[in-house]
């Protein structure tokens, strides 16, 4: 993150075990490689790269701080919401980073002060009870609800990620 700019990643590696640890963790290095340029550069060099793995899901999200909106892109299964007084849904690109993913755009959404973006993985349900989570949330801190939410929500039957990011 720079001062006036945060970049917000959620990768899940296809599949299970270390395979997909691996895949996950080169999507990451790549993304910190190249974490100044376009979303869009940024997926293109993690779609290159990933080549000999198994591929990941990602989302991206750049955060202007001193701004009113926030670039998102995502690829795969991850889900995004941007949260506040309501949920605002983020869309998604069908694929895997890693086995060709062709050209991308990243959309632009509105992000203010209060709001909470949060992004997912398939291990947890599709749709949270955001109606639940939302007093939760609220003036704590993001890691301790984070945590609650994945031990709550979580199946056990596959890896569970969550980000939650407020400026």
């Amino acid at each position: 993150m720079r001062d006036d700019v945060a970049l917000v990643c959620q990768i899940d590696g296809i599949g299970h075990g270390q395979a997909a640890e691996e895949a996950a963790l080169k999507a990451l290095a790549l993304v910190e490689q190249h974490q100044d340029a376009p979303l869009e550069t940024i997926f293109a060099h993690c779609d290159t790269g990933l080549t000999d793995t198994r591929g990941v899901s990602m989302a991206l999200a750049r955060v202007e701080l001193a701004g009113q909106e926030m670039q998102y892109l995502a690829v795969g299964n991850p889900h995004g919401v941007i949260m506040n007084l309501r949920e605002r849904y983020l869309s998604c690109v069908n694929g895997a980073v890693g086995k060709g993913i062709g050209s991308l755009k990243a959309r632009t959404y509105p992000f203010q002060r209060k709001d909470t973006l949060i992004l997912w993985s398939d291990g947890l349900p599709e749709t949270l009870p955001f109606a639940e989570f939302c007093q939760k949330i609220k003036g704590r801190d993001l890691n301790l609800a984070a945590q609650e939410i994945l031990s709550t929500l979580s199946s056990g039957e596959d890896d569970a990620s969550i980000v939650l990011f407020r400026k």
